[in-house]
């Protein structure tokens, strides 16, 4: 697995005069926005033994069962039964608990599965690095698909 980190700029100018203007207030405020959270999320300190712990925990576990259940139902809807590849982009992918429920509710057809993870945060990016190389996470039992992971903090 390999981590990228883009990040873009880009300015604005007026077509019709070519004078620049500045950002709308509403787009400064989201880049705000969008640097507080991602400071939030390189932040956070959360290890396993953490996760089970509190008073949220087994609205954690609901919430990982029913995505499991909804990752199973709608990627079993999407691709043919014999389909052979498939292709999952997902948004705000953190720390990669969802790429393990992606991989296995892939159908035992599936060879090759092509995941790219996007998020803001480049911390949880690579505690996710780290999660799927670690040993005890790859699994050759043949019911898993060979996998490219391809991720990007924007």
């Amino acid at each position: 697995a390999t981590a990228t980190a883009t990040a873009t700029a880009e300015s604005r100018s007026e077509p019709s005069s070519g004078k620049k203007r500045s950002l709308p207030e509403d787009v400064e405020d989201g880049q705000d926005d969008q640097k507080k959270a991602m400071d939030h999320y390189n932040r956070l300190q959360r290890n396993r033994e953490d996760r089970g712990k509190g008073n949220l925990a087994k609205m954690r576990a609901l919430n990982n069962w029913v995505k499991v259940v909804l990752l199973d139902d709608n990627i079993n809807k999407s691709l043919s039964p014999m389909a052979e590849a498939a292709s999952v982009l997902e948004l705000a992918c953190g720390k990669g608990g969802d790429f393990f429920k992606i991989q296995k509710a892939c159908p035992p057809s599936v060879q090759d599965l092509d995941y790219v993870g996007v998020d803001i945060a480049h911390k949880s990016l690579e505690e996710f690095v780290r999660r799927v190389e670690e040993p005890r996470n790859r699994r050759n039992d043949g019911t898993t698909p060979r996998t490219s992971v391809r991720l990007a903090c924007v």
